[in-house]
């Protein structure tokens, strides 16, 4: 991890302006973090969510538990119905379960600490 976090600190700086901007760095940094998060969570509940219910206890099994979320995109938990709503078994899928979900949440900190430009 240190590793990860030390190679994108000296990616970030390489790539800033001359002026290097610490605030700036930090601030792309703490999204990657955040993406990073977003992908580990979503490789427990698809590994292990037996250990991501023991720290999360409260957790919805329909929305966490990808053994039985992929149901939530289909029209009563069966794909012969077709979709739930509009779109919810392709570009909406993110929207039914909780592993999608931190998919999309990886992919969009990932893009947003790449593509963000320095505005100061």
């Amino acid at each position: 991890m240190r590793t990860l976090i030390l190679t994108t600190l000296t990616a970030l700086t390489l790539t800033a302006s001359a002026q290097v901007r610490w605030k700036y760095i930090a601030m792309r940094s703490g999204v990657l973090v955040l993406s990073g998060a977003c992908d580990a969570t979503a490789e427990v509940l698809r590994i292990n969510y037996a250990q991501y219910k023991s720290v999360h206890k409260n957790a919805n099994d329909q929305f966490c538990n990808p053994a039985i979320s992929w149901t939530n995109k289909w029209r009563n938990g069966d794909p012969e119905q077709g979709d739930a709503f509009f779109l919810s078994s392709n570009a909406l899928v993110w929207t039914t379960d909780k592993y999608h979900m931190m998919r999309a949440a990886r992919n969009v900190t990932m893009i947003a600490a790449i593509c963000n430009t320095d505005s100061g």
